[in-house]
């Protein structure tokens, strides 16, 4: 739930927010309004929501943010680690440069189909684990990075021919492994911490994953006016094939060790 949960929110409110900006005078404060209420009612409903720790001392200490790794789980950690960045770049370049790449390079200025190339995305990311949850660790990892690669090289096709079915197809794609890999890894992850470490553990796999969401992404901005759309975009890409690269042999290699006779 924890790792779907991320990627269906993506889904849902890049749908609904192209939607709104189609199909409603005032999108943004659609949006922020909707947005808001739903922030209330989660707050409210968390009141309800019962303890799964044995309290301990030192409530207000409990407040400060904390960030580490369980020892269990640092050699795990660190092999996913070409996986988090990504699977969560990828994330970062659809968010930013996703609706400038439908207005320059397929002509297309649509609110309701900038939504939904973040919603295939994403959607397709939360109904990943489902697909890849047959397989047992680490092969729905393995699988997750190989269709992100795949997805990668999709894409690039679709930008260099300007088909925009086939850049639905390869965000399909990728969305697997967007999806995919990230869930395998929170469930290999897990179970190596216990119960009063897993919040820190927790918090390190999205700090990781949100830096990789936010930086590149910001960088690639930068990059669009010195060198132009296309050419940011298929180098951001071109960068993120390598390091699907890396994170795919990461995750095979201690499967082909164990095979090994």
């Amino acid at each position: 739930i924890t790792s779907v949960s991320p990627l269906a929110g993506l889904a849902l409110g890049a749908l609904l927010t192209g939607m709104a900006v189609r199909w409603t005078g005032q999108p943004v404060t659609w949006v922020f309004g909707v947005l808001a209420l739903v922030f209330a009612f989660g707050a409210a409903l968390v009141l309800w929501m019962p303890e799964t720790v044995t309290p301990r001392a030192g409530a207000l200490a409990s407040l400060v943010p904390r960030v580490s790794i369980p020892v269990r789980a640092r050699a795990e950690f660190a092999r996913g680690l070409p996986v988090f960045v990504a699977v969560w770049a990828l994330g970062g370049l659809f968010l930013s440069l996703a609706p400038s790449l439908m207005h320059h390079v397929f002509g297309i200025d649509s609110g309701v189909v900038n939504g939904l190339t973040i919603a295939v995305l994403s959607g397709v990311g939360a109904a990943a684990p489902t697909l890849l949850g047959r397989f047992a660790a680490p092969r729905p990892a393995i699988l997750g990075m190989a269709s992100l690669a795949l997805g990668l090289v999709l894409l690039l096709a679709a930008l260099a021919t300007r088909s925009l079915a086939l850049f639905f197809v390869g965000t399909a794609v990728a969305g697997i492994g967007f999806g995919g890999a990230f869930s395998a890894l929170v469930q290999t992850l897990a179970p190596l911490a216990q119960s009063h470490e897993r919040g820190e553990l927790f918090a390190a796999i999205f700090v990781v994953s949100y830096l990789a969401f936010s930086l590149p992404a910001m960088l690639a901005g930068f990059l669009v006016a010195p060198l132009g759309l296309l050419a940011t975009v298929e180098g951001y890409a071109g960068v993120l094939l390598l390091v699907a690269a890396v994170g795919t042999w990461n995750q095979w290699a201690p499967l082909r060790r164990r095979a090994a006779p």
